[in-house]
């Protein structure tokens, strides 16, 4: 184990087979101890701490975890929950991050956590390259957090939908027709229509709808640009033809009340007109 790491470094702490010879064993021990001596400096260099399967219980072996939620192993959940009374154990989810600490609940589900780190710091385009590249879905459980309209819908292998999704996707605000995006992927309009139905379960319409939508969420809850800007920027051309699809896609759940608390009430009533 190296006696320094550097700024911003993220460490993964892998799991193991467990069991109580190991967790007594100097290696162990040893492994606590070098975790211990990098929890002084974690927040002073920004250090990311992942602990993918059984790795979480050697973090809170190293006291690490006490106050942080996390996940392990669905076999493992009730013995972190009883040595570690100070660590919040959630089941029943793929990853979980708190602060700077992530945790995975298998092996596996290691590839989505490290997946989500390097979309968080290099942007989703590259997660979404690099899992294509490794053939990996992007999953999550039912009380997973959402996936973002970008990554929910590339789970297959066809690289000429990814194409076609990669073109939607790099410039929302270029508004592209199905008939260059025919031409793009060398398809006729109405095959390239059922190929990418098949693969995603969408139309392209409704597709470029989704990450239209999405984009626009973030801008109206996380900027302060003007509603003729956020409907330029997201491809709908209009504040009228924005209004129009927020009041068709979004009716259900505003009146559920679940998106009101991450968006001005200003913004709303102007949407909402």
């Amino acid at each position: 184990m190296p006696n320094r790491l550097p700024p911003n470094a993220i460490l993964f702490v892998i799991g193991s087979k467990i069991d109580t010879v190991l967790m007594r064993s100097t290696s162990w021990k040893d492994a606590t101890a070098w975790l211990q001596s990098r929890l002084s400096i974690a927040d002073a260099s920004n250090l990311i701490v992942c602990g993918v399967c059984t790795g979480t219980l050697l973090l809170a072996d190293a006291g690490i975890l006490d106050g942080y939620l996390c996940t392990t192993h669905h076999r493992f959940t009730q013995q972190l929950r009883q040595q570690h009374p100070s660590v919040n154990v959630v089941e029943n989810r793929i990853y979980v991050k708190d602060r700077n600490i992530w945790t995975s609940a298998g092996v596996s589900s290691g590839i989505d956590l490290a997946l989500h780190v390097v979309a968080e710091h290099f942007g989703q385009s590259a997660s979404i390259s690099l899992a294509r590249e490794n053939v990996v879905n992007f999953r999550r459980f039912g009380a997973d957090p959402a996936l973002d309209a970008l990554m929910r819908y590339r789970s297959h292998c066809n690289a000429v939908v990814h194409e076609v999704q990669d073109a939607i996707s790099r410039d929302l605000s270029l508004r592209l027709t199905s008939a260059e995006l025919a031409k793009l992927a060398n398809f006729s309009v109405r095959h390239l229509s059922r190929v990418f139905l098949a693969e995603t379960g969408l139309t392209i319409h409704k597709y470029q709808t989704e990450l239209r939508m999405d984009r626009a969420r973030r801008l109206l809850s996380g900027s302060k640009l003007p509603l003729e800007r956020i409907a330029d920027q997201c491809g709908f051309g209009s504040v009228q033809a924005l209004r129009a699809c927020w009041n068709k896609e979004e009716s259900k759940t505003l009146n559920a009340g679940a998106r009101q608390s991450s968006i001005t009430i200003t913004r709303l009533t102007a949407l909402e007109r």
